[in-house]
């Protein structure tokens, strides 16, 4: 979808509760400086929804270890990723994976 962040924000306004946006980025991955700088995109996405009071972005740093995942990924209505071989990234820890799961089945975006 081209504007999915409009359909999301639509969405949002016909409830009253913020929705919790998780933003996940990691460092660099070795590609050639600029190519591949997950950190910065994930900026630019919380920047679209900076003075939404309808939207609550959470910005997470999704390097390993990554502890409080399960937690974040808990709270979110929407997760944007930003990441190196994200399908992988969910996999490699169980509880991400159960975490990630759980959030598909109630719903999350």
């Amino acid at each position: 979808m081209r504007h999915w962040w409009l359909v999301f924000l639509m969405a949002v306004a016909l409830n009253a509760a913020p929705k919790q946006l998780l933003i996940l980025g990691q460092k660099p991955d070795g590609h050639p400086p600029g190519t591949h700088e997950y950190m910065p995109g994930a900026s630019i996405v919380e920047a679209m929804f900076a003075g939404r009071k309808e939207v609550q972005v959470t910005v997470a740093q999704a390097d390993e270890p990554w502890a409080s995942g399960p937690k974040l990924i808990a709270k979110a209505d929407a997760i944007v990723v930003f990441l190196n071989e994200g399908g992988r990234f969910i996999q490699d820890d169980p509880k991400r994976a159960k975490a990630f799961a759980d959030f598909a089945q109630r719903g999350g975006g």
